[in-house]
């Protein structure tokens, strides 16, 4: 009798769609795996692509609190859903939280000194560690991944946003 050779054929194949500025920047995919290994996962989540969305427009209002109705309103975001990676993003240090009437949120932490890789990783784990352990082209992938969101901060992503609309910084 012959033995068949085992076929990789996707059990699912999905695509996140996170973006920097308009960029996008990765997608989700999940085969098979070899007997007794993990399934490589390369994932973002939207939760992480609202958050450096936020994040920089955060840093495009300079210094000045800006209530999170206000971010949800400006970017067309779900207020519960951005209190939720608010209160996250405030116990990892990327955000200060200011009480009162004329309060809100700004960033804890220079926009030029955060990254998009910190924010990610902050809300969605180790980006790709089970890609990095089936090795090959999909390390390769991660480091690619991981390069870019290292090489981005948040003043980039808020800089590029700026150069693409043609609209300033609303600082005071």
């Amino acid at each position: 009798s012959q033995q068949s050779q085992p076929r990789l054929t996707p059990v699912w194949v999905g695509r996140h769609q996170a973006s920097v500025g308009r960029q996008i920047v990765t997608a989700e995919t999940k085969w098979p795996a070899p007997s007794g290994r993990k399934q490589g996962v390369i994932s973002v989540t939207s939760k992480s692509r609202y958050a450096v969305v936020a994040l920089a427009e955060l840093a495009r209002s300079g210094n000045r609190p800006v209530p999170i109705a206000t971010l949800a309103q400006r970017r067309a975001m779900p207020v519960q859903f951005l209190e939720q990676l608010f209160s996250t993003l405030r116990r990892n240090g990327f955000l200060t939280s200011h009480r009162g009437v004329k309060g809100g949120y700004t960033l804890a932490r220079p926009a030029d000194e955060i990254t998009v890789l910190e924010v990610v990783q902050a809300l969605d784990g180790v980006v790709g560690q089970e890609a990095e352990e089936a090795g090959g082209i999909w390390r390769e992938g991660v480091d690619a991944l991981r390069g870019v969101f290292t090489d981005t901060t948040i003043a980039d992503v808020a800089n590029r946003e700026t150069g693409e609309s043609g609209v300033g910084l609303y600082q005071i």
